[in-house]
């Protein structure tokens, strides 16, 4: 990670600061993403549950010209329901504490971070009732990659 770039899909497809749409889109993660915003010149998709690691996530890219801009990585349990039925904040701050753990162990990151490329977040958002990691791409950062 600490070069920006994060494999999803089990080593189908690295993302980072080079990643253009179009080389998501054709890859097979791509084909199986569903876009969730098109305005202007900014997309986002949705990919299904990925596990990278031990852990599982749903994981959003968005996109800005066709340029990858930003990651964003939301922990989900086995079982775990999208309802607010369930929503705990003390849950959800301790998947704030795993992330940082886990961004710790996995990628010797310690959050917030920030790199040439970019910068690493972990973050709880009261507001949206989510931990979540957020990895977000410099618009020059594709260049400075190559």
């Amino acid at each position: 990670m600490k070069d920006g770039y994060l494999d999803l899909g089990r080593g189908s497809f690295k993302v980072g600061p080079s990643t253009t749409e179009k080389s998501f889109a054709d890859s097979s993660i791509g084909a199986r993403s569903i876009l969730v915003l098109a305005s202007q010149q900014f997309r986002t998709y949705k990919l299904p549950t990925q596990v990278i690691g031990d852990r599982s996530y749903v994981i959003a890219l968005s996109f800005e010209d066709g340029r990858l801009r930003s990651l964003r990585l939301c922990p989900v349990d086995d079982g775990e329901s999208e309802s607010w039925a369930s929503y705990s904040e003390a849950e959800q701050l301790g998947k704030k504490a795993e992330n940082d753990r886990w961004l710790l162990s996995v990628y010797g990151v310690v959050a917030p971070c920030t790199f040439p490329w970019g910068v690493v977040l972990s973050v709880f958002d009261a507001k949206s009732g989510a931990s979540e990691i957020i990895i977000q791409y410099t618009p020059d950062a594709a260049v400075e990659a190559r």
